[in-house]
């Protein structure tokens, strides 16, 4: 395992960096203060496995950050780290095509079984951040740990991996939609609508959009 923790925080880093090789003695741990020393880093010693990326280091301007690092590496997963989050931010960051969302107050432990989720595949999202998906009476760490709604196929299946935003746009691809058709629909930008179809691609191993929506349907994918 091979991560990057981007944090001005030295201590919140220095923990979990430590906390992340006492768990894994064979895991590399990298750390930067910017997004800029992020980047640089990034770009000089990769590929590395995933980036925990603080949302409010020096650099980042809100989620501005994200776009960079999707821009320059988008086969890289990136998990935002805050100690704060609502809703709209969470999704917000979905959208961009973060791996998933972990705050800072969850558990070293916790934060653990976050990461090793997202490098399998599948996204992290505390359901709390997700309006009506916390299971009656669930409030634990555990109960947080959450595949979108629209994730119910057999394990191993790629459709697994699509967020709901990802979602939303491969509905519209099965119906022939362009980007900008796509955009208009969704009120997104047409650059995100082409960002999100790039990542239908690679995660259905797909080279166009139409091998996405060959793929999509072979796999047992339905409007729901």
């Amino acid at each position: 395992m091979r991560v990057l923790i981007a944090d001005d925080h030295r201590l919140v880093s220095d923990t979990f960096a430590e906390y992340l090789k006492a768990h894994n003695p064979n895991a590399f741990v990298q750390q930067a203060e910017t997004l800029d020393e992020a980047l640089e880093w990034i770009g000089r010693h990769g590929p590395i496995d995933l980036v925990l990326l603080d949302m409010k280091m020096q650099g980042m301007n809100g989620l501005d950050g994200l776009i960079r690092i999707q821009q320059r590496f988008p086969d890289l997963p990136v998990v935002i780290f805050s100690g704060f989050g609502d809703h709209e931010v969470v999704s917000r960051a979905l959208e961009l095509g973060a791996a998933g969302f972990v705050p800072k107050q969850m558990s070293a432990p916790a934060v653990i079984k976050a990461l090793e989720l997202v490098l399998t595949g599948e996204t992290y999202v505390p359901s709390r951040f997700i309006p009506g998906s916390l299971p009656k009476g669930g409030t634990s760490e555990e109960d947080a740990r959450h595949r979108h709604p629209i994730a119910s196929w057999e394990a191993g299946n790629p459709l697994n991996r699509i967020s709901p935003r990802e979602a939303e746009v491969l509905a519209l691809l099965t119906k022939g939609f362009s980007n900008k058709e796509i955009a208009r629909d969704l009120e997104i930008s047409e650059a995100t609508a082409a960002f999100h179809v790039r990542r239908l691609c690679q995660k259905l191993d797909a080279s166009n959009r139409t091998q996405v929506v060959t793929r999509a349907l072979k796999f047992g994918w339905r409007e729901r």
